[in-house]
This record gives C-alpha cells, sequence and structure tokens, in this order.
C-alpha cells in the first residue's frame, strides 16, 4: 500500500532513476522506476524501459509527475 523516501540506497526496495540533460530548449529527462535487480517496474508498458521528456523544466516535472500519479492510480486499481 504505501511507500517511503530514502536516502539510503541499502534501505531502498526500488528507485527513481532520473537522467537529466540540459539542451538548447530546456531539459530532457529520462526516468524509470527499477527495484533492486535493475528490473523496470516503470514505466508500465511491456518493452519500454524508460520515458522520455523534453522541454522547458516546469513543463517536463508536470508532466512526468502526472504520467506517474496516473499509474500509481491504474495499479491501486488493480
Amino acid at each position: 500500500g504505501t511507500f517511503h523516501f530514502t536516502d539510503n540506497r541499502d534501505e531502498a526496495d526500488i528507485a527513481l532513476k532520473l537522467n537529466v540533460e540540459a539542451g538548447t530548449q530546456g531539459v530532457r529527462v529520462v526516468a524509470a522506476i527499477v527495484n533492486a535487480k535493475g528490473e523496470v517496474l516503470w514505466p508500465l508498458t511491456p518493452g519500454i524501459r524508460a520515458r522520455g521528456y523534453d522541454g522547458v523544466s516546469e513543463k517536463v516535472i508536470d508532466e512526468l509527475n502526472r504520467e506517474l500519479l496516473r499509474d500509481f492510480q491504474q495499479l491501486k486499481q488493480k
């Protein structure tokens, strides 16, 4: 049901992996959630290892947040 944030890698069951690069038009963020074995848990789409977001940082953060919340809600309903 719930999760807690930690800065200690040894305490974590999963990790949000972010790769952030600055560009001329804003930022590019590639995001995935992986378990301790490195297996991709999110994005939920089979065969997709990460999601990419491009644009102004506020827009990228909003879009990533919206998709994560949507997918968490989808999982809670199962």
